[in-house]
């Protein structure tokens, strides 16, 4: 009895807490639109014969490292890696292993500069993107902010 009425004055509050703030929801099909935007310029940079040649040298690296690289558009780690992130499953025993890995591989994008020079290759496409839908995005940062000043007077008010 108790738990069914702690249930129904949860239930309550979640519906008086949704109603006092479904004006300051954000819409997710305009917010959306950074997500694409951001997505476009890692397809157009990920394309690129820079990228990967600099995927390429990370691999090599791996290679003389002894690990063996996954070499699929979205494969950041090697095989060695994968493997014992699925079989390991939180086993401490294979903690010292996880991290001798993941050292090696650090160490690789760290000497062929991988992350950086990844990273230099998608904004320089994130920029023409971001000048050609600066009027939209704008437009969106301003609906945030009132939407989020709209939210702080709604906590400030009813706490």
């Amino acid at each position: 009895m108790e738990d069914s009425a702690a249930d129904d004055i949860n239930a309550q509050c979640q519906e008086e807490v949704k109603a006092v703030f479904s004006d300051v929801e954000l819409d997710e099909k305009e917010y959306r639109f950074v997500g694409e935007l951001n997505s476009q310029a890692y397809t157009y940079a990920s394309q690129t014969d820079e990228w990967k040649n600099i995927r390429s040298e990370w691999w090599t690296c791996l290679r003389e490292r002894g690990l063996t690289p996954r070499e699929g558009e979205s494969d950041w780690m090697s095989e060695e890696s994968a493997h014992l992130m699925t079989s390991s499953q939180g086993n401490e025993e294979a903690k010292p292993e996880e991290i001798r890995l993941a050292t090696i591989e650090a160490e690789c994008n760290q000497k062929v500069g991988m992350a950086q020079r990844l990273g230099d290759i998608e904004a320089s496409y994130q920029g023409p993107l971001i000048e050609k839908n600066q009027a939209k995005l704008n437009q969106l940062k301003e609906e945030k902010e009132k939407r989020v000043a709209r939210a702080r007077e709604i906590i400030a008010t009813h706490q």
